[in-house]
């Protein structure tokens, strides 16, 4: 039982479903076992179905992949959701078999128990379960998928990638800012009562002072950052034992974004990104490849790559980062989050008007925020 724990389970949907059409076609002796459709299409509650050998109908399969790390565990509304959808599957269904990564659970296996008592009772197919360790079970009894899954596993631990965030993480927060203003036409005021001449004169050279570091930029001598946008960079490491070589790493925005655009976005467009690590090729606005300059990863090195930046067209939201990993060695992919939250910035400008003309405001009108720039 300790070699059997010590299978890991698989990164993704993708292995499991491949997992379980390797293990139920050896098991079944079944080598027309098909996965059904394709990602998008309605599968009718089963993704992997074949005829095992003795029997005349299909048998269907539901992959259900978990997160191990936050215990997930399969619920009865998805139970129950799949269910109903098998029932619409053609041919009928002799049996449908729930398998899935999370652990076992007696609560859901007794449910299981009663769906599977309830549809034999109207004459519909069975219902059963394989949890992890029932699936790491049959993986031992069946050579063919044994010997598959442990040299995946292998090849895995030797090439390996983890692509995430400057930081190291693969979730981000976010605050851009917009400023908002606010023009108002007003009638001049009336004379305000004489100050002692020793303040007023201290008042008036404040203010002069800092209308000519206004005018001037004095104070603002370096260029400022557009702060409606988001700022990232990618940090790229080989987590495995082999060298990755000739690398290129795409990445493709989902989310109401227009485009991707290279490192920080200045007031002043006079950036200039001669000495940048990378070249770029272009897709589209919204999918770049990124091709480093150094095209050999060993292990635990890594590459950083910055900046870009994104301006969501949207207050609120998440924004997700699909990238797809390209070496000789290894193909990976994955997804990194942003979630995002806009604070506005307020500018009032006041304009003095006749007082023969009504008093009246315009409308607010929303721009680019800017802030002197951060060091690096």
């Amino acid at each position: 039982m300790k070699a059997k724990l010590q299978l890991p389970k698989p990164t993704n949907w993708q292995d499991f479903e491949t997992l379980c059409k390797k293990l139920w076609g050896e098991i079944w002796q079944c080598p027309e076992i098909k996965q059904n459709g394709r990602t998008g299409q309605a599968q009718h509650g089963v993704d992997i179905s074949g005829i095992p050998a003795g029997y005349t109908r299909y048998f269907g399969i539901q992959c259900k992949g978990k997160d191990d790390y936050i215990h997930a565990q399969l619920t009865k509304k998805e139970i129950d959701a799949e269910i109903e959808k098998a029932k619409f599957f053609k041919p009928e269904l002799q049996k449908l078999y729930f398998a899935t990564t999370a652990n076992k659970d007696t609560y859901i296996e007794e449910y299981i128990r009663l769906k599977d008592v309830e549809n034999r009772s109207k004459s519909l197919f069975e219902v059963h379960i394989y949890s992890w360790e029932d699936i790491v079970d049959l993986v031992f009894e069946n050579k063919r998928t044994h010997d598959f899954y442990v040299n995946s596993i292998n090849f895995y631990l030797e090439h390996k990638v983890t692509v995430n965030f400057l930081d190291g993480n693969s979730f981000m927060d976010a605050t851009c800012r917009k400023e908002k203003l606010l023009t108002y036409y007003r009638h001049k005021k009336s004379q305000t009562p004489e100050i002692p001449e020793i303040i007023s004169s201290a008042y008036k050279t404040f203010l002069a002072t800092d209308r000519i570091r206004k005018i001037s930029g004095l104070g603002n001598a370096r260029n400022k950052v557009n702060k409606s946008y988001i700022l990232f960079g990618l940090l790229l490491k080989n987590t495995g034992a082999e060298a990755l070589s000739h690398l290129k790493i795409e990445i493709e925005i989902f989310g109401n974004v227009e485009k991707i655009e290279l490192g920080k976005q200045f007031q002043h467009k006079n950036y200039v990104f001669d000495l940048l690590p990378y070249r770029i090729k272009k897709h589209n606005e919204k999918n770049w490849q990124i091709i480093p300059d150094q095209n050999v990863l060993v292990p635990e090195d890594q590459l950083r790559l910055r900046y870009f930046s994104l301006r969501p067209l949207d207050d609120n939201g998440q924004l997700e980062i699909r990238w797809k990993l390209l070496s000789s060695e290894l193909t990976e992919s994955g997804s990194l989050f942003i979630k995002f939250q806009t604070k506005i910035h307020r500018k009032i400008k006041e304009i003095i008007i006749s007082p023969l003309l009504e008093e009246y405001d315009d409308e607010p009108k929303f721009t680019d925020y800017y802030e002197q720039q951060d060091e690096d």
